[in-house]
């Protein structure tokens, strides 16, 4: 029988990557593995405490853990977390999440490299991560192991024609710049004057929803932009389904869902190239990417694949194609053997 194992992440009712954890979560207890996690506490002190907490209460039931490791606060609770499993002489994988983690590695390499070394194993969600955080894994490295998407979940739509339905999905916050989305939306107008923008996406209160409705208002296009925050996740296809093109305007990334989502459901993504974004849309075979912040690049990516539908096609048929790769059935066969090898003598 599998052995059991304690999963240390945040797993309060959310979206992103609180809802992989989720999912990772069911995936393990489908393949018959007895699962303990922690921490479903609201208040971020308290959520510290109860992660410690658990893995003393549980010590004598799980035989490995793997705990969620992203930059900010939260690499603090990672470091905690796995300084009491040393303690409770329990083995621990790493696994490393976010965009903004190599740079948080950069400003704290001894802390980085310190905690990545105590692990058995360190897993990564993408090349970009693996290879930004290599040299502090030492010389075990890191595995990739794509994170869980339910494909099968997401109807794919085949598109005659792409229209100027621009989608973005993302939270509203400085890094992921919804601004520049509008600024897309503006100079395309000018050429396809019935161009239209959905916004989905919570509100982080960073004042980007305020400078993104601004923005709409200065150039003209206000009544072409339509934000959308409390949008339940299980509606986003229906969403994905009225556009044919999805914008992803972010200046720090590493595989976002949304992105996937989009992938899954036929848009032509039009990313900017930040982070480990070409790791995940290779530009020119699965979408089309311009430089972080420059809206007359990605403008012009638009055009390209609305005047070229053969492209277009060409585009989301692979990239529907990458992202069954990463449906649940095939990624948990890579963490079900990782996690037999780590459990031997744990």
């Amino acid at each position: 029988m599998s052995a059991p194992v304690l999963l240390v992440s945040n797993f309060l009712p959310a979206k992103g990557t609180t809802r992989l954890m989720e999912d990772f979560k069911n995936a393990l207890e489908r393949r018959g593995r007895k699962v303990f996690f922690t921490s479903t506490v609201t208040a971020k002190p308290a959520r510290l405490l109860d992660m410690i907490h658990s893995i003393w209460k549980w010590k004598r039931e799980y035989r490995l853990a793997v705990v969620s490791l992203f930059s900010g606060q939260a690499f603090v609770w990672a470091e905690a977390s796995c300084a009491a499993l040393g303690l409770a002489q329990k083995k621990f994988i790493v696994h490393l999440h976010g965009g903004n983690l190599p740079a948080f590695a950069a400003r704290h390499p001894k802390r980085v490299s310190r905690l990545l070394r105590k692990a058995s194993c360190v897993v990564a969600p993408s090349a970009y991560l693996q290879r930004a955080l290599e040299t502090h894994a030492g010389p075990r490295g890191i595995r990739v192991i794509p994170n869980g998407f339910a494909a099968s979940e997401y109807a794919f739509k085949p598109r005659a024609r792409f229209q100027p339905e621009l989608c973005w999905v993302r939270a509203f916050h400085r890094i992921y710049n919804p601004v520049l989305a509008v600024r897309v939306l503006a100079g395309l107008s000018k050429r396809y004057p019935q161009a239209r923008l959905r916004m989905l996406g919570p509100d982080k209160k960073d004042g980007s929803l305020e400078e993104t409705r601004e923005a709409a208002k200065t150039l003209g296009v206000e009544g072409r932009v339509e934000i959308l925050q409390a949008v339940d996740h299980a509606e986003i296809p229906g969403w994905l389904s009225k556009s044919d093109i999805f914008l992803n305007t972010a200046s720090i990334d590493n595989m976002p869902l949304s992105v996937i989502e989009a992938m899954a459901c036929g848009l032509c993504v039009v990313s900017t190239d930040a982070g480990g974004m070409r790791f995940l849309v290779e530009d020119g075979a699965e979408g089309l990417l311009a430089p972080v912040g420059d809206a007359e690049r990605m403008q012009d990516a638009v055009v390209r694949a609305l005047e070229n539908p053969g492209l277009a096609a060409k585009l989301t048929g692979n990239a529907r194609k990458k992202i069954e790769s990463f449906d649940w059935s095939r990624v948990m066969d890579s963490w079900e053997k990782l996690l037999s090898e780590n459990s031997e003598d744990a």
